[in-house]
């Protein structure tokens, strides 16, 4: 019997979701460039992507959603359908430059669950390869093998890995994205070796060289013995190899501002939080693109929010006042001038417990100058590296440690700067940026119809019929 996904969410609860759409750029500038246009719906669909059917957010009744395809000149146009009667949604792509209006966070204020009770049926994690997994079959999950089920597949179901076909002696370049995992992962293929060629550019560099095994299908020689899955000193090191190649752009020698963003886990009401400087972020319920323009000073915190930390905080213990306060206060950059961003890890709220954080700016690259160990201080100055950083626009910090970054602030709006596992932005690690985004020009109307601008506007009108 055929079934209907259901039309809304869970009742009473507020969520909001990140869609992942594949954008694929080719490399060679070919053929004279066209405008390619797609359309969209964002709705629920039955999927079972992981040997368990869940309702799943699909695009046009696939998930994953379709790949764009499109060559470097090319104009790509999206229209969005959000058929989520009780969802906002947010599409971001990686790796692209755009204006700041094109892409505007949905968040509503908080709102406490409903006094009627209601049926969840929990949410099994899977780790999914493009869009596929198996349930309950990750040895990372489980502290032994003992407790770890057959992970077999007959090779018919939808959700059995797909497969890759190679050729011996060929060159092959896999794009790798790392999307929405609550955990750090490491990629490797057995008995091959691989070559980084390029982290979170625009356009790919050279091909990947890979050393395939032997015409008996064995290694010649023994394959080397692999970290742990949670080796951090391992990714660590691996982390500090990653230089760029070909130096085009180094980063500024001086920096002009530098802001240093303590990442630590606080409580508010019982309720546990993410804080950055002792402030959680909570966004508002309006673009923050639209409160400035249309001057709605009362809708979010003019405060400053805090640029370090108390020098005598200790990293390497639980906080000792846990209680956060809230905050959606934008550090104000100014207009095309060099920012350092020194990210410093903690412990969280248990004993000997500091997790790994992937951070990501929109809007902008930025240099890696280095990590490091423990808290950052002036004799850490040495460590930077100025010379060939690799540009990025996204970065972990590991834990009980630092990570530096800088960048030019030379695109004007007011770009977010979060931890890239998604409950964490909302529990509040996050901080929102504006570079003059005041002076952003030629919004399209649409993008600031909503919020407090809506409710502003109807006001207007019937004062001023």
């Amino acid at each position: 019997m055929a079934k209907n996904p259901p039309a809304g969410g869970l009742g009473a609860l507020n969520a909001h979701f990140l869609i992942v759409i594949s954008v694929l750029v080719g490399a060679a500038l070919g053929g004279n460039p066209v405008v390619r246009h797609y359309d969209f719906s964002v709705e629920y669909v039955y999927g079972a992507p992981d040997c368990l059917e869940h309702v799943v957010m699909g695009i046009n009744g696939q998930f994953p959603g379709p790949t764009i395809r499109a060559k470097a000149g090319d104009t790509v146009s999206v229209r969005l359908t959000n058929k989520l009667l009780t969802e906002g949604v947010v599409i971001h792509w990686h790796g692209i430059r755009q204006s700041d209006w094109w892409h505007k966070s949905v968040h509503e204020q908080e709102v406490g669950l409903s006094s009627l009770q209601f049926r969840w049926i929990g949410e099994p994690q899977s780790l999914l390869i493009n869009g596929r997994g198996q349930y309950n079959c990750s040895l990372a999950a489980h502290y032994s093998k003992s407790s770890l089920k057959a992970c077999n597949f007959n090779g018919g179901e939808k959700c059995a890995p797909q497969i890759l076909h190679v050729h011996p002696k060929k060159t092959y370049r896999l794009r790798i994205a790392s999307t929405t995992a609550l955990a750090s992962l490491n990629l490797a293929i057995g008995n091959h070796k691989m070559l980084v060629v390029e982290a979170d550019g625009n356009y790919g560099l050279t091909l990947l060289n890979y050393l395939p095994n032997s015409a008996s299908k064995l290694p010649v020689s023994p394959p080397p013995v692999t970290p742990r899955w949670d080796d951090y000193n391992h990714s660590k090191s691996f982390s500090n190899k990653i230089l760029a190649a070909n130096v085009s752009q180094t980063p500024p020698r001086i920096y002009d501002r530098r802001i240093i963003l303590l990442n630590t886990q606080n409580t508010i009401n019982g309720y546990r939080k993410w804080a950055i400087n002792n402030v959680s972020l909570v966004l508002p319920s309006t673009p923050f693109l639209g409160l400035m323009t249309h001057e709605l000073h009362h809708v979010y915190d003019q405060n400053s929010p805090p640029e370090n930390f108390p020098a005598n905080y200790d990293i390497m213990k639980p906080p000792t006042n846990p209680n956060t306060t809230t905050s959606s206060a934008p550090y104000r950059l100014y207009f095309n001038t060099t920012v350092d961003v020194i990210l410093q890890n903690a412990n969280a709220l248990e004993e000997n417990v500091s997790e790994i954080h992937p951070w990501h700016l929109h809007g902008h690259d930025f240099w890696v100058l280095g990590y490091g160990e423990g808290k950052f201080s002036q004799k850490d100055e040495w460590k930077l590296n100025l010379r060939n950083p690799p540009l990025r626009n996204t970065a972990v910090i590991f834990p009980y440690g630092w990570t530096a970054i800088r960048f030019i602030a030379d695109n004007r709006g007011v770009w977010a700067f979060h931890c890239h596992i998604e409950p964490h932005l909302h529990m509040g690690m996050g901080v929102i940026f504006d570079i003059d985004g005041r002076n952003v020009k030629n919004i399209p109307p649409e993008a600031l119809a909503c919020g407090e601008i809506a409710r502003t506007s109807i006001n207007k009108a019937k004062h001023n019929p």
